[in-house]
């Protein structure tokens, strides 16, 4: 089956290149590369346009987009896409050869799942970062696990194209944990595969890090989790919600009346409170 490999892009010429070569360097060859470029106001798509013309034989598409965020990017990615698989590839990360031909392996011989996702090789700052037990990975039936934490990588995961199709696409209105919210609402309709293996390289620490840059994950996290309620879920993944909620709702309320943001300190206090009224 081919792959359609979507790279968003902003303000990072040589790790899109570098992206980029890691997708031509796959084992597997059937795949088109669709390149976002997210409005960049240096030479970043300017650079990896002469660096796609001068590789021989790779099939790509090139499109540059107003500065509207990496969840337009992707989306855009996606619209354009025309394959029956799909792999994400943010421009700071990096595949090893093998990934492509690893997961669609394992979704031929899996047809029963429509998704998987890889182990991640992690680097903070060019060196390896020892992850903990909480960074462990789930497959099969996850929802519940996705609620506490957001722990599949975009960049690892492969995705049969029919699922945007009935789930939706990237929520455009989340600056950060789009993926948290995208994740939520697959798990609870598809089971999920993985690999054990490494096979992509994640590449944390720069300053110009969505994780560092936005303060306060949780009240995305909050808000996208509260939006799953009175959706079919089951009892214990209702339950989940509401637990985590009710752990994560106090801290962000002192916090945002701390430091003065009233408005987004009532909105989470609403969400508790619906949530203690049972009317979510």
């Amino acid at each position: 089956m081919k792959v359609n490999v979507i790279i968003p892009s902003y303000n990072r010429p040589e790790w899109t290149i570098r992206a980029i070569q890691s997708v031509a360097m796959q084992t597997y060859s059937n795949w088109h590369l669709i390149l976002v470029d997210d409005g960049s106001s240096d030479n970043t798509y300017e650079r990896a346009c002469d660096y796609l013309k001068s590789c021989d034989g790779i099939s790509y598409t090139t499109v540059k987009t107003p500065n509207l965020g990496v969840s337009h990017a992707r989306n855009i990615g996606i619209k354009l896409s025309s394959s029956p698989l799909i792999s994400f590839l943010d421009c700071d990360d990096w595949w090893f050869p093998h990934k492509l031909e690893a997961q669609v392996n394992f979704l031929n011989n899996n047809p029963h799942l429509k998704w998987v996702y890889t182990e991640e090789l992690w680097l903070k700052n060019d060196q390896p970062f020892l992850r903990k037990k909480q960074h462990q990975k789930f497959d099969t039936n996850i929802f519940e696990n996705c609620v506490n934490r957001c722990f599949i990588g975009v960049s690892s995961v492969m995705i049969m194209r029919e699922i945007f199709n009935t789930i939706g696409f990237f929520n455009e209105d989340y600056p950060v944990c789009e993926d948290y919210e995208l994740w939520l609402r697959i798990s609870n309709k598809y089971p999920i595969g993985f690999l054990s293996e490494e096979h992509i390289v994640k590449n944390g620490g720069h300053d110009d890090q969505l994780s560092t840059k936005y303060k306060a994950m949780d009240y995305w996290r909050v808000k996208a989790s509260a939006s799953m309620l009175n959706k079919g879920l089951s009892e214990n993944q209702t339950q989940a919600i509401k637990t985590f909620i009710n752990k994560k709702a106090p801290i962000l309320i002192n916090g945002f009346n701390k430091y003065n943001h009233p408005k987004k300190a009532q909105e989470i206090l609403r969400i508790k409170s619906l949530i203690e009224a049972k009317t979510l």
